[in-house]
C-alpha cells in the first residue's frame, strides 16, 4: 500500500451512526458532565452577596452603628427618671 492510500482509508470500522443516536450522546454528556458543576454554581448563585462585597458593606455599617451607640452611651450622663425615694 503506498502511503496516500493509507490515508484515504477509514479509520475504525466504518461504522455510520444515526445523527439521533449521537444527539443523545451529546446531551447525555452535557447532562452528567454538567451535573458535576451544578451545585458548586448554585451555591455560588445563592451566595452572590458574599462574593460581589454587600454583605462586607453591611458587616462593616452595623460595626460601624455598635461603635456610634456605644460611643454615645459612654459620654451620656446617669440620668435617674424614677424616684427611688418612695
Amino acid at each position: 500500500m503506498s502511503e496516500n492510500n493509507i490515508l484515504k482509508q477509514p479509520f475504525g470500522m466504518n461504522i455510520k451512526m444515526p445523527t439521533r443516536t449521537i444527539q443523545q450522546g451529546k446531551e447525555t454528556v452535557e447532562k452528567h458532565v454538567g451535573g458535576v458543576f451544578e451545585p458548586l454554581f448554585s451555591f455560588i448563585e445563592d451566595n452572590q452577596p458574599v462574593f460581589n462585597g454587600s454583605i462586607a458593606e453591611e458587616i462593616e455599617k452595623y460595626n460601624l452603628m455598635t461603635y456610634n451607640t456605644g460611643a454615645m452611651l459612654r459620654n451620656a450622663q446617669a440620668q435617674i427618671t424614677f424616684d427611688i425615694k418612695g
